[in-house]
């Protein structure tokens, strides 16, 4: 049984769910286009009896580190491009 459906998660089970949604959208998104799964939050938050509010800190905190993740990467590959194109 996926571990998201099961009757018994612990509250911290049910932010650590969030964190990786917010990885996710970090990782799918653009700078200037993130996308919050409201409705799935919501779900989390009326299924494990918590508050949204709850659920949106751990999802902002996962997409944050995605994407300085995700910009790090990038600017270290055009940097690294950059060079081959200049011979150096």
């Amino acid at each position: 049984t996926y571990r998201l459906w099961q009757e018994d998660l612990d509250p911290i089970e049910v932010r650590i769910e969030a964190y990786g949604i917010g990885r996710m959208a970090g990782q799918c998104s653009e700078k200037n286009n993130v996308r919050i799964p409201y409705d799935i939050l919501e779900y989390l938050a009326e299924r494990y009896h918590l508050k949204i509010e709850d659920l949106m800190e751990p999802f902002v905190k996962g997409m944050l580190i995605e994407r300085k993740e995700r910009d790090r990467k990038e600017s270290d590959g055009a940097g690294k491009q950059g060079k081959r194109k200049n011979g150096f």
